[in-house]
């Protein structure tokens, strides 16, 4: 996790603030607000599940409300909103923010450099979905048995799949309703992936999977 406990602490008292300011705002830019999606909502502070967005008043404490922002809605989405959220208020946290600036590449986006060039396969949102949110388009961490996966993406029945690329990079797309159909041919032993949690994070009918060759 690229922050740490102190700086998640002060995250959660500003996301109170942007969700408490959201729902008293006249006609509030959504552009001026740190969030994603997650199962269609959208997620305006992570420190709270989705049903609890709507709330007149945020709320950290309930069991009906409160959730481990990291645990429930991954890493990398919590690490994206962090930045953002302290990018748009750097008034809120200067020292913080400063830091962020130092981390970021020329998208804006945290830096993440790794030492290898492993065959990796991501489920994705569109581009769409990550330019509005700020963040990648790749869901959390890599799917198991990327290397297989990686060669048996492009083989998959043409009914079910659109190919966009099949060079180093490959990428196909597929219908939400599909899934099921999709993972079953993947892992046809056991879908060891738990594709169903990347999917909260899609908004919209169509999936990705986007894979890199070493």
């Amino acid at each position: 996790m690229f922050f740490d406990e102190e700086e998640l602490k002060v995250a959660e008292d500003l996301a109170w603030k942007v969700l408490d300011g959201w729902n008293h705002a006249y006609m509030p830019n959504l552009k001026d607000y740190a969030h994603f999606y997650y199962k269609g909502q959208i997620i305006f502070d992570p420190w709270m599940n989705e049903k609890s967005q709507r709330l007149p008043w945020p709320d950290h404490e309930s069991k009906e409300s409160a959730v481990n922002p990291v645990e429930y809605y991954g890493q990398n989405t919590i690490e994206n909103y962090m930045v953002n959220l302290f990018m748009l208020r750097p008034e809120w946290a200067p020292e913080i923010t400063e830091m962020i600036k130092r981390h970021l590449g020329d998208n804006g986006r945290l830096l993440k450099i790794t030492s290898t060039m492993s065959i990796e396969v991501y489920i994705a949102m569109s581009d769409e979905q990550a330019e509005e949110e700020n963040g990648s388009a790749c869901i959390e961490w890599e799917i198991p048995d990327s290397k297989r996966i990686y060669f048996d993406m492009l083989e998959l029945p043409p009914e079910l799949v659109t190919v966009v690329a099949n060079g180093w990079q490959r990428e196909i797309f597929f219908d939400k309703k599909n899934v099921k159909k999709i993972f079953e041919l993947l892992y046809p032993e056991d879908i060891k992936c738990d594709y169903k949690k990347a999917l909260n994070r899609i908004n919209g009918e169509k999936v990705r999977l986007i894979g890199w060759g070493d």
